[in-house]
């Protein structure tokens, strides 16, 4: 199978440079915009760049006049380095998730309206949308507790298609779907079958938990035989992205 290409989209959020690679959902910050995040200069950025401190990618974004390239910081490394810069900054990156705050921040809406992913990488900007979504409508007192009771079920309905859709399940899924207590499962022993079968552990957003780890079928089935998986969908599904 062949990499999915990255596919660069700029945002601008208050003066601030956000790009989105629209292909994996992955959130990045310009050099500029994470300086002003983080309440530093961009030249003290740039000279932890010289000394390999950070990562930093070279993007190649469209613009009216043309391809243009960008240095950019992945929402993780700007997490780690608001934990030195911007405790607040970090507090609200880590509730959230740093990759989900960022596409909120980048301008992602989300929709009441359902929606299928075809590829991992729409289910979990899909999912971000509406955890961000969720945020706002919660801070919102004016808004009725009706909306957003029907929000918080469609995150939950999302969380449940990420499953269906990738032979990824999260212990909450699988103990919903067999009918027992959550309990009757142990991530330590679903985190050493997936390392037996060089298997991934996958993350998505959670309304209880912020994030819940996502077991792939086979390590399930490995570490509790017995137990029923949820169907896969017929969907034609493109390459998940590794980055994801």
């Amino acid at each position: 199978m062949s990499d999915i290409v990255a596919k660069y989209e700029r945002f601008d959020s208050d003066g601030l440079e956000l790009v989105v690679d629209t292909a994996s959902g992955k959130a990045y910050a310009s050099l500029s915009a994470a300086a002003r995040m983080l309440g530093i200069s961009q030249p003290a950025i740039s000279k932890k760049k010289g000394h390999n401190q950070i990562n930093v990618i070279i993007a190649e974004i469209e613009t009216e006049g043309g391809l243009q390239g960008v240095n950019l910081i992945d929402s993780e490394t700007l997490y780690d380095m608001a934990l030195d810069h911007n405790r607040d900054l970090a507090k609200k990156m880590g509730a959230a998730g740093a990759n989900v705050y960022m596409l909120g921040l980048a301008g992602y809406k989300a929709s009441i309206e359902s929606k299928v992913p075809q590829t991992y990488g729409e289910a979990l900007i899909e999912a971000g949308k509406l955890a961000i979504e969720n945020e706002r409508l919660i801070k919102e007192s004016e808004l009725k507790n009706a909306q957003i009771e029907i929000l918080e079920a469609e995150t939950e309905r999302q969380a449940e298609i990420i499953d269906e859709l990738f032979d990824y399940s999260s212990i909450i899924r699988i103990a919903k779907y067999n009918g027992c207590d959550e309990k009757a499962f142990n991530w330590r022993s679903l985190k050493a079958a997936s390392v037996v079968l060089k298997l991934e552990i996958k993350q998505a957003p959670c309304s209880r938990f912020v994030t819940k780890n996502l077991y792939h079928h086979d390590a399930w089935r490995l570490a509790y035989p017995g137990y029923r998986m949820p169907e896969t969908t017929t969907l034609v599904i493109s390459e998940i992205p590794k980055s994801l």
